[in-house]
């Protein structure tokens, strides 16, 4: 209790720390009024379906422990994620996991490492469309070539990559989280790369994430009234996914929109506008996943707290059902 009570204190003081310091932005709030029903419509449209993309990520890593679930189902997991993450941050996992252990069985331990092989193959997207749009740029748009930026990039798909494709092993005289943390990530990426069908189909879906949420983005500048080329938008939104991946607040508070401003000025563009996107896309972000949130918990996540749900037995594949066959 103490623990949680001292991160929900440290999440307040960053949150109101990110407000002091964006103060100078306040102006540009009254331009998010102007936006038109139809772009808010579109920019509502590309949330859903990028959204509608991790959801499937989490339905295929499923299928890797013969967990079979619905499209529809895994959307709204996907929704209760970003709702969770909203209200507790680094908590979006918490509430899917309970509901597949009671619905699915799903060990809460086995969900939450299997998604980690997931989460470094949307490192490695991120920093190999980065390097590409920064290269675009560079060669056709006349942009200097940011050296900082590329060794950013560079390294996370190269670190990425290396987790990946590099055989690695544990040694048991380690302990600590970071052991058992690499344990469960090479146990978990083993399952996955059982199959390289799998792990190729869930590397497209996490650039279709990307991708969708550089389209987002790019919806809110011209919904303010500022055209910018796509690679460049595209260059600011990875790193505000940054900053949301490495940001201890809130649903990423602060450190997107940061992230989307400092990238905003290393492609030439007005970070006012910047600033004013990224906040346009946190509104709708914040509106849609509210609402169907809320809709997903109430049909997912009650029927669970009320105990209503006898879970199947667990697949064969799972440790879960291992430990089960044990005398």
């Amino acid at each position: 209790m103490k623990k949680k009570l001292l991160q929900a204190l440290i999440a307040l003081v960053l949150v109101a720390l990110m407000a002091y310091l964006g103060r100078k932005y306040y102006d540009q709030l009254p331009r998010l009024l102007e936006v038109t029903w139809p772009m808010l419509l579109l920019i509502t449209a590309l949330f859903m379906l990028m959204r509608v993309f991790m959801g499937e990520v989490y339905r295929e890593a499923l299928r890797a422990l013969d967990i079979r679930i619905g499209h529809y189902e895994a959307f709204m997991l996907a929704m209760i994620v970003s709702m969770t993450n909203l209200l507790l941050p680094r908590m979006g996992m918490g509430a899917p996991a309970l509901y597949l252990k009671a619905r699915h069985r799903v060990p809460i331990a086995d969900f939450v490492a299997l998604l980690l092989p997931t989460t470094v193959l949307q490192v490695a997207c991120l920093g190999i469309i980065g390097l590409l749009c920064q290269g675009y740029l560079w060669r056709f748009a006349g942009l200097a070539w940011d050296w900082r930026l590329a060794t950013a990039l560079g390294g996370m798909t190269l670190v990425s990559l290396l987790c990946l494709l590099e055989p690695m092993h544990v040694p048991e005289r380690w302990h600590g989280r970071l052991a058992e943390f690499l344990r469960r990530f090479l146990r978990s990426w083993s399952i996955l790369r059982a199959s390289p069908r799998l792990v190729l189909y869930i590397l497209l879906l996490q650039a279709a994430v990307l991708v969708t949420q550089a389209l987002r983005l790019w919806a809110c500048f011209w919904a303010l009234g500022q055209p910018v080329s796509l690679p460049a938008v595209t260059l600011a939104s990875f790193l505000g996914q940054i900053g949301s991946l490495i940001g201890y607040t809130p649903g990423g508070l602060g450190f997107r929109e940061g992230g989307i401003g400092l990238g905003a000025a290393m492609m030439g563009v007005d970070v006012d506008t910047a600033v004013s996107a990224g906040l346009l896309d946190r509104a709708v972000m914040t509106v849609a996943v509210v609402v169907l949130g809320q809709i997903g918990a109430w049909q997912f996540i009650r029927p669970v707290m009320a105990g209503q749900w006898a879970a199947p037995p667990p697949p064969a594949s799972t440790p879960a059902a291992r430990q089960d066959r044990q005398p």
